[in-house]
């Protein structure tokens, strides 16, 4: 059997399954999880980086490489250079192991490692290979019912106000509201009035002005971010195939993007709703998010 060393080996898996549907990959070592396990408050695991701290040498950075020569030459051939640069990644990623290891060793974090996090690894890839079955007419239904809520608190805030503006404009909403309604505000900046959350929470009382504005921005983003935002990211499959990420928090907790599905809202009734649209795979099945 093969085992795998690499870096960032969640992304080759995630590749190899999709296009050959292959599993059941030994992981052996992966320099990115390595470098997590002994330093997850930090912000960058590029290899490019590592090789550049811990063996002083520059390697060029693989998306830079991809895009400098991704370009296709009819009168060169670019694969000595494909070649050359794998080399040097699969030297780089060795050198780096041998050092990672002794680090794992003296730190006590073997376990952590070879236990935790190097076997989750392909779990991710294959999370991301599954995806979530999406109701796109549930989204599209859901979006036309968003913005009829939306279109109806613009024109009772355009009627509390007196006059039409635009609402999204943080320029024209303080005039209105502390200007033209004279309501409690901060400090005028040479940007205007400040109309975030914080400021207009501590006014929501004095004005019925001030909850329809939150409430509109409550719906907008959710229209924007999770109807605009996901529909677009169904697959031909039906799915929507989220990335999972084993090195972005410093707790552990796995993240997730492109898009991150675990911001969707659950407090608000809406929310709740909106989360019907991800569909389990049979009545026999569930779909539950669980938090540690």
């Amino acid at each position: 059997k093969t085992e795998f060393i690499g870096h960032d080996l969640k992304s080759s898996y995630y590749m190899l399954m999709s296009v050959y549907d292959a599993s059941g990959f030994d992981t052996g070592f992966d320099t990115a999880i390595a470098q997590y396990v002994l330093d997850p408050a930090r912000s960058n695991y590029d290899l490019s980086t590592l090789s550049n701290e811990y063996l002083h040498e520059s390697l060029e950075d693989e998306r830079d490489f991809i895009s400098s020569n991704g370009q296709i030459d009819m009168f060169s051939d670019s694969s000595g250079a494909y070649m050359d640069y794998g080399l040097k990644h699969c030297v780089t990623v060795l050198n780096l192991k041998s050092i990672q290891e002794g680090q794992i060793a003296s730190e006590s974090l073997e376990k952590v490692l070879y236990e935790v996090e190097l076997p989750l690894i392909e779990v991710m890839a294959s999370m991301e290979k599954e995806g979530f079955r999406t109701d796109r007419d549930f989204l599209t239904e859901f979006g036309i019912k968003l913005k009829g809520k939306i279109d109806g608190l613009a024109s009772e805030i355009h009627e509390m106000a007196g006059e039409e503006f635009n609402i999204n404009s943080t320029q024209q909403l303080g005039s209105i509201l502390f200007e033209k309604l004279e309501l409690k505000h901060g400090k005028k900046t040479k940007n205007g009035y400040s109309t975030n959350a914080d400021v207009l929470e501590k006014i929501k009382g004095d004005h019925p002005i001030i909850p329809a504005v939150l409430e509109y921005r409550t719906l907008a983003k959710l229209k924007s971010t999770y109807i605009d935002g996901l529909i677009p990211l169904i697959n031909t499959d039906g799915r929507i195939h989220a990335h999972f990420q084993q090195t972005v928090t410093a707790t552990g907790r796995i993240s997730c993007t492109e898009p991150n599905l675990q911001n969707i809202p659950i407090r608000q009734e809406l929310g709740r709703q909106l989360r019907k649209a991800f569909v389990p795979e049979s009545a026999e099945c569930s779909l539950f998010g669980a938090d540690y």
